[in-house]
C-alpha cells in the first residue's frame, strides 16, 4: 500500500523529469555545447600530477590487517558479491600470497606517487589493490572504498607523470643537450582524466541521493528521519554525542535532509557549469565536515580528493609571482603537427576506454542498487527512520555452565571492526539453506578454535534480536526487549 507521501513523491518526480526533459529539448544546442566543452577542456599537467601525488600518497602507510585476517578464513565463509561468482573460484586467497604482494603494493604506490614509471606503477598499484582490498569484501560485508581504485585506474590510463615526477626529470635530463624546448602546455590529455574523476565523485553522491528520493521520498525529508538516523549512528559510540545537539532543532534537521538530497542528486550536473561548479564543491566540503562532526563519518580519501577540482598550476603561479619565486615546469621538445595528433590519440584512447568502463559500470550498479567489487552502488541510507526504535542482531557464546559471553568479546570479535563482524554474523544467520548455514557455523567455529584454545569451554552460539531505543537520553533502558531467535550447538 502506497502512502500519501510516497504518491506525492512520485508525482513530484514525474513533474521534475518532464520539466527537465522540456528544458533539455528547448536548450539542446546549449546543452550539447556545454557537454562538448566539458569533455574537450584543457588543463595543465601540474593539476593531474598534484592529484596523482595525493591519491597515492594517502596509502603510503596502508597496512594489510584486514586482508591478512580474512585470507585465513575458511572457504565456507565466502559470501561472494553479485557478479563475481564466476571468477572467485579461480582466484587463490591465501595469507602467503597476501604477504608476498603487500611489499610489492607498497613499492608501486610509492613509485606512482613520486612518478617513477608513473603509468606502469599506477596500473600495478590498482591491480594489486583490487586483490588486496577486495579480500575483506568477500566475507559478508562490502565496505565502500572503491573510488580510490577507480582513481588509480584512471591515472594509470593517463599521462599523469608528465609533471612533478621523476619521469619528467629523467626526460629532461636525457634531452638536456637539445636546444629547442617549449614549456609543457595545457592539453585535453590532462583534463579528460580529471573530468572522469569528477564524474565518478558525482556518481557517488548521485547514487545515494537517487535511492533516498526513490525509497524515502518526502518521508526522508519532512519527518524526524534525519534525527533518528543521527541517533542510530550515535549508538555506535556509547556515551558520545556531538557538542552541538542539532537534533534539538527539528525544522533545521528537515531543512538539512532536503539539502542532502538536493546536493547529492545535483552535484554531478552542477560540475558541468564552470560557475556553479564551485557551489557544488563548497556544498560537498560542507557535507563532509558535517557528517564528520555529527556522525563521526570520516571519508578522508574522498574528502582530500576534492583537490582535483582546483587549478593548482594557477595557484602555484600566483604564489610564485607574489613571493618573486621562479616557477617552471618540465619541458618537452617541439614536435610536428602529425606527431602531436599521434600523441593525443596515444593518451586519449586509454583514458576514454577506462573512464567509460568505470562510469557505465558504476552507474549500472547504482541504478540496480548492486553492492559489489570493484564496481558498486555506494551507501544510500535510503530507508527512512520514522520511529525512534530499531532492532539489532546479537551473537553470544554459551559456556558449559550456561553463562553467556558476547561474541564481540571473543578473539575473533575483538580482531574484526564492528561493521565487518556484524556483516559476517548477519550473513551467516540469514543463510537460507539450513545445511549450508550449519556448515558455515561449524567452519567459523573451527577457525575460532584454531585461534583461541579457550574456545573449548563454549558449547553453543545463540542469536538474539534486541529492540533498541535510539533516543540518547533513554539509552540506559536498552535493550528494551530481547528475543532468542536461534541456537546452534558447536563442535568440540
Amino acid at each position: 500500500m502506497i502512502s500519501e507521501n510516497q504518491m506525492l513523491s512520485q508525482i513530484i518526480t514525474i513533474w521534475i523529469v518532464v520539466i527537465l526533459l522540456a528544458l533539455l529539448v528547448f536548450f539542446r544546442a546549449k546543452v550539447a555545447r556545454l557537454i562538448i566543452e566539458f569533455f574537450t577542456a584543457k588543463t595543465h599537467p601540474v593539476n593531474l600530477a598534484v592529484f596523482r601525488i595525493m591519491a597515492f600518497g594517502l596509502y603510503l602507510k596502508w597496512e594489510p590487517t584486514e586482508a591478512l585476517l580474512f585470507s585465513e578464513f575458511p572457504k565456507e565463509l565466502l559470501f561472494v558479491p553479485e557478479g563475481l561468482r564466476w571468477i572467485i573460484p579461480y582466484i587463490p586467497i591465501d595469507p602467503s600470497i597476501v604477504n608476498l604482494l603487500v611489499p610489492l603494493f607498497k613499492i608501486f604506490v610509492f613509485f606512482a606517487m613520486v612518478g617513477f614509471f608513473s603509468q606502469f606503477s599506477a596500473a600495478m598499484t590498482a591491480l594489486l589493490a583490487i586483490y588486496l582490498f577486495g579480500i575483506p569484501q568477500l566475507y559478508g560485508k562490502v565496505t565502500h572504498y572503491h573510488h580510490i581504485i577507480w582513481f588509480w585506474m584512471i591515472l594509470a590510463a593517463s599521462p599523469c607523470g608528465h609533471a612533478l615526477s621523476i619521469d619528467a626529470l629523467i626526460k629532461r635530463w636525457k634531452n638536456r643537450k637539445d636546444k629547442i624546448y617549449v614549456p609543457l602546455q595545457e592539453s585535453i590529455i590532462y583534463a579528460l582524466p580529471i573530468r572522469f574523476i569528477w564524474l565518478l565523485i558525482g556518481y557517488i553522491y548521485f547514487s545515494a541521493g537517487f535511492w533516498k528520493w526513490r525509497v524515502g521520498g518526502l518521508d526522508w525529508i519532512f519527518s524526524n528521519n534525519l534525527i533518528y538516523r543521527l541517533y542510530f549512528k550515535w549508538i555506535e559510540f556509547p556515551g558520545w554525542t556531538p557538542s552541538f545537539r542539532i537534533d534539538h532543532y527539528p525544522l533545521v534537521c528537515q531543512f538539512l535532509a532536503l539539502g542532502v538530497i538536493v546536493f547529492e542528486i545535483s552535484f554531478i550536473f552542477l560540475i558541468f557549469f564552470p560557475r556553479l561548479r564551485y557551489v557544488a564543491i563548497a556544498a560537498g566540503l560542507m557535507f563532509h565536515q558535517m557528517t564528520r562532526f555529527f556522525m563521526r563519518i570520516y571519508s578522508i580519501d574522498l574528502y582530500y580528493s576534492y583537490i582535483v577540482f582546483f587549478d593548482w598550476y594557477k595557484i602555484f603561479w600566483k604564489l610564485c609571482n607574489k613571493f618573486n619565486l621562479k616557477w617552471t615546469t618540465t619541458v618537452r621538445e617541439i614536435s610536428t603537427h602529425k606527431n602531436q595528433q599521434l600523441n593525443l590519440r596515444k593518451h586519449l584512447i586509454p583514458t576514454i576506454i577506462v573512464g567509460v568502463i568505470l562510469v557505465v559500470g558504476n552507474f549500472y550498479c547504482g541504478f540496480k542498487n548492486i553492492h559489489s567489487w570493484p564496481f558498486s552502488c555506494y551507501p544510500t541510507f535510503a530507508n527512512p527512520f520514522l520511529i525512534p526504535y530499531t532492532s539489532q542482531l546479537e551473537a553470544v557464546l554459551v559456556t558449559d555452565g550456561g553463562r553467556e559471553i558476547s561474541f564481540r568479546d571473543s578473539t575473533l570479535g575483538s580482531q574484526l571492526p564492528s561493521y565487518r563482524f556484524s556483516g559476517l554474523m548477519k550473513a551467516i544467520f540469514f543463510t537460507e539453506n539450513p545445511q549450508l548455514q550449519k556448515k558455515r557455523f561449524n567452519a567459523l567455529w573451527e577457525y575460532i578454535k584454531s585461534k583461541d584454545p579457550s574456545a573449548d569451554r563454549f558449547k553453543a552460539i545463540r542469536f538474539y534480536e534486541k529492540a533498541i531505543i535510539l533516543i540518547p537520553e533513554e539509552s540506559f533502558r536498552n535493550p528494551i526487549e530481547k528475543k532468542l531467535l536461534f541456537e546452534i550447538q558447536v563442535k568440540n
